[in-house]
């Protein structure tokens, strides 16, 4: 019977996580909302009149994974590029009012912040803007910001890729170079997963898995077997599919298991990736198995789900959670105990 670690026991642990410094390495985004209310439709085309009542902004993408460290306590700096516009001198400040640390943030004069602007009506997006520059990033601001990184000695680093110029083959090589043999979390996009062999977590979605697969991956039963295969070719110490509604398949060596999702209603799921690489890395930097990583990773996207927007996870309500939610996730956590190429259930 495999034994697992009390709530009571990750609760402690979990109250001391500012010992901790994890650098988030990645694609910096704007998150802005322009919500209003629609009462009519437009003379001059069939579209929505939105009366405009408030604007908010939010940290998001790489952003959004280093706020859902610091909400718990991790120590935690971000590195990646923005504009010299006003969007990009409005997210450092939202950052550092988080006392998330921006001295790796490298602002370049000829390219935009990323922003992605949603409009928004009795919480319903009516359409969402996208303002970018996916090129990319010239190698002067990558020295700036790698050598940030390098004077900051994190405990681990999570590479968040959004494919927006940042994370590519010209500067990964560095990167692996540069982090060696610090612990290194990565949140792939498709275009880039061949770049990421042999890192000590991988977490793809299903669409992402979809894409080194080459097929479809319709059933849970197709998720496994591709899981398996992907973790044979890229050797990743430890590979975690995140399935939405279905939870999370979780291949390290020697065991396999599926973590149920956490059951609650679903209201949105933005950001809820974000979530899960960050809670992810702290369950490993805590010394948990890969199996109770997971369960804390489906156990804070479930809650992160419940909630609008890139929304963030405070300590208080995970402690909470915990005491509700710990014990049954793993009681109806399946477990498969052996070698990945045939994988017999323990």
């Amino acid at each position: 019977m495999r034994s697992f670690t009390e709530p009571e026991t990750l609760k402690e642990q979990l109250q001391h996580l500012d010992r901790f410094r994890v650098a988030v390495v990645g694609d910096l985004i704007l998150d802005e909302y322009l919500v209003g209310r629609v009462d009519r439709i437009s003379p001059e085309a069939p579209v929505p009149v939105v009366n405009l009542e408030r604007r908010t902004v939010r940290p998001g993408g790489a952003a959004n994974v280093a706020l859902n460290l610091r909400a718990i306590g991790v120590q935690t700096a971000l590195f990646g590029v923005v504009g010299t516009d006003a969007q990009g001198w409005e997210l450092q400040a939202l950052l550092q009012a988080e006392e998330v640390g921006t001295q790796g943030i490298v602002a370049l004069e000829d390219r935009p912040t990323t922003v992605k602007t949603r409009v928004v009506s009795r919480r319903q997006q009516i359409v969402r803007l996208d303002r970018e520059d996916p090129s990319p990033v010239p190698p002067q601001a990558l020295d700036r910001m790698f050598q940030a990184l390098r004077d900051w000695h994190p405990d681990a680093v999570i590479l968040e890729d959004y494919n927006k110029g940042l994370l590519n083959a010209e500067t990964l090589p560095r990167l692996r170079d540069l982090l060696n043999p610090v612990w290194v979390a990565v949140d792939p996009k498709e275009e880039n997963l061949e770049f990421y062999r042999g890192v000590h977590l991988l977490k793809p979605n299903r669409r992402e898995l979809e894409h080194l697969a080459g097929r479809r991956l319709s059933h849970l039963s197709q998720v496994q077997q591709a899981a398996r295969e992907v973790y044979r070719r890229l050797a990743p110490e430890h590979l975690v599919v995140t399935l939405g509604e279905e939870g999370m398949w979780l291949v390290a060596p020697h065991l396999e298991a599926h973590v149920p999702a956490l059951p609650v209603e679903v209201y949105d799921v933005t950001g809820a990736g974000d979530t899960a690489i960050a809670f992810l890395t702290v369950g490993f930097l805590l010394g948990l198995d890969p199996v109770e990583a997971t369960a804390l990773a489906c156990l804070a996207a479930g809650l992160k789900v419940q909630k609008f927007g890139a929304a963030r996870i405070p300590l208080e309500e995970l402690l909470a959670a915990l005491d509700r939610h710990w014990t049954p996730l793993l009681e109806n956590t399946q477990i498969h105990q052996g070698g990945n190429d045939e994988v017999s259930e323990g």
